[in-house]
């Protein structure tokens, strides 16, 4: 198979790989409700003798912003589409935990997604920084192509009506 414009078959790629990289964004939006909650406590949750698993507290508003609340939730446990985290170890425990701790202390905001009909039940908190790499790569992915072929589409339009300076100079003598 061959193209003409391979430009063309590489935007039309690009903009697939940054559909396929909104679906799930997009599907959350449609399906629960987005907002900035913070993070209130970091607990370990023991499972045996040698380890324990990450329980985060965090809060959110049903109504109004995590700033001017009317109506201040918590939650419990939930982060990153994950009920269970992998077991760590107890030793590891303060070096696992820190980045959260920080977080915590510096009043960090993070997407919290919850179904609006049940919001107690549903609701997660992404502290995960990939999600946020995968939106912003998404969105550059169909942008990219996007500006690339309008810019293409202007400049030949604009072309059409400024002659260039070596035609301008033939056309005199």
């Amino acid at each position: 198979m061959h193209f003409k414009q391979p430009s063309l078959l590489i935007g039309g790629v690009l903009m697939l790989v940054g559909v396929l990289l909104l679906v799930p964004t997009i599907l959350a939006m449609v399906q629960s409700r987005i907002v900035l909650g913070r993070l209130v406590d970091v607990l370990p949750r023991p499972l045996d003798d040698q380890h324990v698993t990450m329980q985060l507290v965090f809060e959110y508003p049903l109504e109004g912003s995590l700033d001017a609340p009317d109506l201040l939730v918590l939650g419990w446990g939930r982060h990153n589409q994950d009920d269970e985290h992998e077991p760590i170890l107890r030793s590891q425990w303060a070096q696992v935990a820190a980045p959260y701790i920080k977080a915590k202390e510096d009043g960090r905001v993070y997407p919290v997604i919850f179904q609006a009909n049940d919001p107690h039940n549903t609701a997660r908190i992404e502290t995960d920084e990939a999600s946020l790499w995968q939106i912003t790569v998404g969105i550059a992915c169909i942008a990219t192509p996007l500006l690339l072929w309008l810019s293409r589409l202007l400049g030949q339009s604009f072309s059409l009506l400024v002659r260039p300076r070596t035609q301008r100079k033939g056309a005199e003598q």
